[in-house]
């Protein structure tokens, strides 16, 4: 698969509007030069830290960014039925074990904080954490 950097530097731009970042602001997380954000935006080919840095930041996927397929911005999602639901749960229930492993990682990646909290509360409310002496 040959990758088209032009488009690339389109969803490049498109991410780092999204997240509200300017050419200024995403150089400076990287501590690379402005003129450098500018010339991937253009289609040079990005570094991997670049691309790891608009991934972490915009919250893309790696398949938008480099493909524009599977993803969107995430950043444009604001409520859960901005998601297709059915199809998460297709996923899940994947007979494919890639897939489903797959779907399972971007899901506790994307919410790793809900997911953390989650877990912390089950913890202290777990029977093995209260004692039921009567």
């Amino acid at each position: 698969m040959e990758l088209n950097y032009k488009e690339i530097g389109k969803r490049l731009k498109e991410a780092r509007t999204n997240a509200k970042l300017t050419q200024q602001a995403l150089a400076d997380i990287m501590g690379v030069s402005v003129s450098y954000i500018k010339s991937t935006e253009r289609g040079a080919k990005p570094s991997l830290k670049y691309l790891q840095t608009v991934v972490d930041s915009c919250h893309v996927s790696y398949d938008w960014l480099l493909k524009g397929v599977n993803n969107y911005p995430l950043s444009n999602i604001t409520t859960i039925e901005d998601i297709e639901v059915d199809y998460i749960k297709k996923l899940f229930d994947s007979a494919l074990k890639e897939k489903k492993y797959w779907a399972i990682e971007q899901f506790k990646y994307a919410f790793k904080d809900f997911i953390n909290e989650y877990e912390k509360k089950q913890h202290e409310i777990s029977p093995e954490s209260t004692s039921d002496t009567g």
